[in-house]
C-alpha cells in the first residue's frame, strides 16, 4: 500500500517503543491524505524515522510530537526552514527552557517575521489598500481590452469595406465594351 511505500524510501527501522501508531491511524488523526503525508514523511524523514512493529509501519514517541508540530506549524504557514529551526532548537534547548522563567520563553519564541499583536490592524490595512488597488488596475485592465476590442472591430470592419470597394473598382476597370453595352 502507499503507506508501505514511503517505509523503505525513509529507511525505517525495527523497534517497540511505547506511544507507538501505526501511519494510517496517524493520517486520519492529523486530517491528511495519504499524498500529503507522504510528502511530509519524506520531506522530514530525518526527524520522523520509521518504526516497525510486527507487520505494521509508524511512528512512536517523541516522533509523533515531531509530526503533530510539523503538521500545526504547516497550517500556521511557517516554511520548513523555520520548521526545522524550532525542532531543531526545542531538542537541543529544551533542558535550558525549563529553567528560564516564563517571560523569557516567549520572548524567545516569538517569530521576528511575524507581526505583533499591535501591528496587526495596519497590516490589514495595507492588505486592504493593495487590494483595492489592485482591483482598480483589473477594473482598468478590462476597459482598456475592451477598447482595444472594439477599435479592432472597427479596424476589421473598415478593412472589410475598402476591400469591397477595391474589387468592385477592379471590375468596373476590367468591364470590355460589350460588358458595358450588355449591362454586365
Amino acid at each position: 500500500m502507499a503507506w508501505e511505500d514511503n517505509a523503505a524510501e525513509s529507511g525505517s527501522t525495527t523497534g517497540t517503543e511505547e506511544g507507538f501508531e501505526a501511519l494510517p491511524d496517524l493520517g486520519q488523526r492529523l486530517g491528511l491524505n495519504p499524498k500529503s503525508f507522504r510528502a511530509i514523511l519524506q520531506q522530514y524523514s530525518d526527524l520522523l524515522p520509521l518504526r516497525e512493529r510486527g507487520a505494521e509501519k509508524g511512528l512512536a514517541g517523541s516522533s509523533i510530537d515531531y509530526l503533530e508540530q510539523i503538521h500545526r506549524r504547516t497550517l500556521e504557514g511557517y516554511t520548513e526552514e523555520e520548521i526545522r529551526a524550532e525542532l531543531t532548537e526545542d531538542s537541543h534547548d529544551e533542558p535550558d527552557r525549563a529553567e528560564q522563567p516564563a517571560a523569557a520563553v516567549q520572548d524567545d519564541e516569538e517569530a521576528p517575521s511575524r507581526p505583533s499583536g499591535d501591528e496587526v490592524p495596519e497590516v490589514l490595512e495595507e492588505l486592504r489598500e493593495l487590494r483595492r488597488q489592485l482591483n482598480e488596475f483589473e477594473q482598468k485592465r478590462v476597459r482598456d481590452r475592451d477598447k482595444l476590442m472594439m477599435s479592432l472591430m472597427r479596424t476589421q470592419k473598415e478593412m472589410q469595406q475598402l476591400r469591397y470597394e477595391i474589387s468592385s473598382t477592379r471590375k468596373r476597370r476590367h468591364r470590355t465594351l460589350w460588358d458595358r453595352l450588355l449591362g454586365r
